[in-house]
C-alpha cells in the first residue's frame, strides 16, 4: 500500500505520462497519415487543407478523410499504451466492459436534448467574447482554419460519403475521444487529485482545447462535463460514447439535410434559440441529473 504522498506522486506521474503518450501518439499517427496520403495517394496534405470549400474533388476529399481516420486512431493507441504502462487491463480500466443500461441511455438521451438550447446560448456568449486585438486576430484565424477544415470534410456529404462521414466524424471520433479523455485521462486525474469533479472538469478543459476552436470552447466544455458525469454515474463508458456519437451525427445529418434542400428554421445560420427555451433546458437538465443520481451509483476511479 502507498501512503498519501506516494499516491499523489504516482498520480502526477501517471497524468504526465498520459499527456506525453497522447502527444507522442498524435505525432506518430500524424506522420503515418502524411506518408499514406502523400506516398500512397499522391496528395499533399498541406495543400488539401488550403483548398476553398466547394473546390475539393471527391478523390481529394477521400485523401483528407483518410488522413483524419489515421490520426483519429491516435486516441485509441494512446489509451492502450497508457493501460500497458500503468499495468492495468485496457478494457476494464477504461470502462468498456460494463454494458450500458437502457434506463441510463434513455436519461442520457433526454439530457442531450435538454442541453441543445444551452449549447446554442453558450455558442453566442463564446462568440461575443473579445480579447486584445492581436490575440483576437490569432484566435479568429485559428477558428477560421478549423471551420474551413470541417467544411471540407462535409463538402461531399451525400450517398456513400454520408456513411463515411458518420463513420469518421461520429463513431470513430466518439469512441476514440471518450476512451482517452474519459476512460483514461479523467480517471487518472481523479485518482491523482482524489476528487472526481476535478477529474471531470480538468479532462473536459483539455478535451475542448485540443479541438483548436477557441470560440466554441464553452459549449464543448459543457458537453465534455456532461459526458464525464454520465460515465461517473453509470459506470459504463458506452453511455458517453453513444451520446457523443449521436451529438456528432446530428451535425452531419444537419449538413446533409441542407444539401438535400430540406427547409427548416433550425438549419439556417442565423437561427437563435429563444432565451426561455434555454432556461427550460437548464431546469430539465438539472431535473434529469437528480433522476440519474437516484437510479445510479458513483464509480470508484481509485487504482494502485
Amino acid at each position: 500500500m502507498q501512503n498519501s504522498a506516494q499516491t499523489r506522486i504516482t498520480g502526477l506521474s501517471h497524468f504526465l505520462l498520459a499527456i506525453g503518450i497522447f502527444l507522442l501518439s498524435i505525432f506518430a499517427m500524424t506522420g503515418i497519415a502524411y506518408l499514406f496520403v502523400q506516398n500512397g495517394m499522391g496528395l499533399v496534405v498541406d495543400e488539401l487543407t488550403q483548398i476553398k470549400i466547394g473546390e475539393l474533388s471527391v478523390y481529394e476529399s477521400l485523401g483528407l478523410k483518410s488522413f483524419q481516420f489515421i490520426v483519429a486512431l491516435a486516441f485509441i493507441v494512446a489509451a492502450f499504451i497508457c493501460s500497458k504502462v500503468f499495468r492495468v487491463d485496457f478494457l476494464s480500466f477504461s470502462g468498456l466492459t460494463n454494458k450500458p443500461k437502457i434506463l441510463h441511455l434513455g436519461i442520457a438521451f433526454l439530457m442531450l436534448i435538454a442541453i441543445v438550447p444551452i449549447v446554442d446560448g453558450l455558442v453566442r456568449i463564446n462568440g461575443a467574447l473579445e480579447f486584445p486585438a492581436e490575440t483576437q486576430q490569432q484566435l479568429l484565424e485559428m477558428e477560421e482554419k478549423s471551420d474551413n477544415t470541417y467544411g471540407l470534410f462535409l463538402q461531399h456529404n451525400t450517398g456513400i460519403h454520408l456513411f463515411i462521414n458518420l463513420l469518421l466524424m461520429s463513431i470513430l471520433a466518439a469512441v476514440g475521444e471518450e476512451i482517452f479523455f474519459r476512460g483514461i485521462l479523467m480517471r487518472v486525474i481523479a485518482n491523482w487529485t482524489k476528487n472526481i469533479h476535478i477529474g471531470i472538469f480538468a479532462s473536459a478543459l483539455i478535451f475542448a482545447f485540443i479541438h483548436f476552436q477557441p470560440f466554441k470552447i464553452l459549449p464543448m466544455v459543457l458537453l465534455a462535463v456532461l459526458f464525464g458525469y454520465l460515465y461517473y454515474r453509470t459506470q459504463s463508458l458506452w453511455v458517453p460514447i453513444i451520446l457523443h456519437a449521436i451529438n456528432n451525427a446530428l451535425v452531419v445529418f444537419a449538413d446533409w439535410a441542407t444539401k438535400q434542400n430540406i427547409e427548416s428554421p433550425m438549419l439556417t445560420e442565423d437561427f437563435v434559440v429563444p432565451t426561455p427555451y434555454i432556461l427550460v433546458g437548464v431546469v430539465v437538465l438539472v431535473g434529469l441529473f437528480f433522476i440519474l443520481n437516484k437510479n445510479t451509483r458513483s464509480t470508484n476511479f481509485d487504482y494502485e
